[in-house]
C-alpha cells in the first residue's frame, strides 16, 4: 500500500473472502430451507449493490431446497466481480484505484491500532486466569491468534465496503488527502444485525459541509 501499488487484484481477493465468510455463517448449519437468505441478502445489500436475487437462484436449482453453499458463494462472487466493474467504469481506473490504496491504508491503520489496545486489555487481564485453572501463557497465545485472525476478517470487510459505497464523487480534492478517512465507520452486519451501517465519509472541501457516504 505504501509503495503504491495497484491493490486491484487483492480488493478482489478480499470480496472472495468475506462473501465466503458471510455464506459460511448463514448456511453452516441446518437444510437450505432453513437458512434466512433473506437476512443475508439484506447484509449483502448493506455491503454493495448486489443484483443476483434469491428468486433467480431458487429458479436456477429448482427449488431453495436444492441449492447448496458453494451455488450461493458462486453466484455471490461472480455478481460482486461484475459490480466492481460497474464501479470502475463508474469512477475511472485511476480513481478507483487511489481510492482503494486510501480506503486500505486508513483501515489497515485503523484497524491495526485497535488490535495493539486490545492486545493491552488482554495482557493486563491475563493473569486472571490463574483462578479459573488455565495456563495464562497459552491462553494469550490463543486469544491473541483469535484476535489476529478477526482483525484481518474486519480489514478485508470494511475495505469492501467502503470501496463500494464511499461517495468519491465530489471533485479532485477528496481522494487526494491521506486524512480524508479517518472519521469512517463501518459497522459490518451480523448474524443479529442484518444491515451494515456506513457513517462518515470523504470530507467534502468545504470543511463545515457534513461528509457524505452512498448507500
Amino acid at each position: 500500500v505504501l509503495a503504491g501499488e495497484d491493490l486491484r487484484e487483492q480488493l478482489l481477493h478480499f470480496m472472495d473472502d468475506t462473501v465466503r465468510a458471510y455464506i459460511g455463517q448463514e448456511t453452516g448449519e441446518g437444510f437450505p430451507e432453513e437458512w434466512d437468505l433473506e437476512r443475508l441478502w439484506g447484509a449483502f445489500a448493506q455491503l454493495y449493490p448486489v443484483r443476483v436475487t434469491i428468486e433467480g437462484l431458487e429458479e436456477a436449482a429448482g427449488d431453495r431446497a436444492n441449492l447448496t453453499a458453494e451455488d450461493l458463494v458462486e453466484a455471490v462472487t461472480r455478481d460482486i466481480h461484475d459490480r466492481y466493474e460497474d464501479r470502475e467504469a463508474e469512477l475511472g481506473a485511476e480513481a478507483l484505484r487511489d481510492l482503494e490504496r486510501l480506503v486500505v491504508l486508513n483501515v489497515l491503520d485503523r484497524k491495526w491500532r485497535e488490535h495493539l489496545y486490545e492486545m493491552d486489555y488482554l495482557r493486563d487481564g491475563i493473569g486472571l486466569r490463574w483462578t479459573l485453572g488455565r495456563e495464562p501463557i497459552v491462553e494469550y497465545e490463543r486469544e491473541g491468534f483469535d484476535m489476529y485472525g478477526a482483525m484481518t476478517d474486519a480489514i478485508k470487510e470494511e475495505s469492501v465496503g467502503y470501496v463500494f459505497n464511499l461517495d468519491a464523487s465530489g471533485g479532485p480534492g477528496p481522494l487526494e488527502r491521506r486524512d480524508r478517512v479517518e472519521d469512517l465507520h463501518f459497522t459490518a452486519p451480523t448474524m443479529d444485525t442484518a444491515e451494515g451501517v456506513v457513517e462518515g465519509g470523504f470530507a467534502p472541501a468545504d470543511a463545515d459541509a457534513p461528509a457524505t457516504a452512498s448507500a
